[in-house]
C-alpha cells in the first residue's frame, strides 16, 4: 500500500517492487547463509539464486511471486535462527515473518511440514531443551492470527466465510479456468522443457558460461 501510495498503482511499480524483493531475498540469502555456514557456502548459493533464470523472471514481473520467496525465506531463516538460539524474542519474531508470509501466499503453509520436522529433530535426535508449547504456538498462533486480520479486513465472519467458499468453488472447478486447461493440455515435450528451464541444470550451465567468458577475456 505505501509502495502504491508513493509510487502510483500500475505494472511498472509493481515490477520495481518485484525486483526490489527479488535484490532483497539474494541479500538476506548470503546473509544468513554466511551466518550459519560460512562464507565459502553462502557465495555460491547466493550466486546461484542470482542466476536463477525462473527467478530473475519473477524479479522482473508484476507479480507477487518476488514477495512471498523474500518472507517465505525469512521465515525458513527466523525459524533456524530460533533453533539455534532458543530465544522467545527470536520466536516471536518468526511468528510475525511467517505470519506475514501467509498473508501473501497461503502455500507458506506447506512449510509448516519443515517447520514441525525440524523441531523434532532438534528437540529428540539433537536432546535440545525446547519445549513443546513453541510447537503449538507456531502451528496455530500465525493461523488464528491471520484468520483473525482477514475476518476484520472483510468487515465480519460472514463475509470471509463468503469468499473462502467462492476461492474453494474456483479451484475445486478447474474445468473452468482456461489457463489450466492449455498448461495441462500438453504435449509431452513442454514439460520437459519447462523442466529444462527451472532445473538447477539451465542455472550450472549459465554459471559456467559466465565462468567461461570472463576466463576468455583475461586472456
Amino acid at each position: 500500500v505505501l509502495h502504491f501510495k508513493i509510487f502510483g498503482p500500475s505494472f511498472t511499480t509493481l515490477a520495481i517492487f518485484s525486483f526490489f524483493c527479488y535484490i532483497l531475498f539474494i541479500l538476506v540469502a548470503f546473509s544468513f547463509s554466511s551466518k550459519f555456514f560460512g562464507r565459502a557456502i553462502a557465495y555460491p548459493f547466493a550466486l546461484l539464486i542470482a542466476s536463477s533464470p525462473l527467478l530473475i523472471s519473477i524479479g522482473r514481473s508484476a507479480l507477487v511471486d518476488s514477495a512471498f520467496n523474500l518472507f517465505a525465506a525469512l521465515s525458513v531463516w527466523a525459524f533456524i535462527d530460533f533453533l539455534m538460539t532458543n530465544k522467545k524474542s527470536k520466536f516471536f519474531i518468526f511468528l510475525i515473518i511467517y505470519s506475514f508470509s501467509i498473508t501473501i501466499r497461503a502455500s507458506a503453509l506447506m512449510l509448516l511440514v519443515f517447520f514441525i520436522i525440524a523441531f523434532l529433530i532438534q528437540k529428540h535426535y539433537f536432546k535440545r531443551q525446547f519445549s513443546y508449547k513453541y510447537l503449538l504456538g507456531f502451528v496455530f498462533i500465525p493461523l488464528v492470527a491471520v484468520s483473525a486480520s482477514y475476518v476484520i479486513l472483510f468487515g465480519g465472519l460472514r463475509n470471509a466465510l463468503d469468499l473462502l467458499k467462492a476461492l474453494l468453488a474456483i479451484v475445486g472447478n478447474m474445468e473452468s479456468n482456461q489457463w489450466a486447461v492449455l498448461y495441462c493440455a500438453g504435449p509431452w515435450y513442454k514439460y520437459i522443457v519447462d523442466y529444462m528451464l527451472l532445473n538447477h541444470i539451465t542455472v550450472l550451465l549459465f554459471i559456467g558460461y559466465v565462468g567461461y567468458i570472463l576466463v576468455s577475456r583475461e586472456k
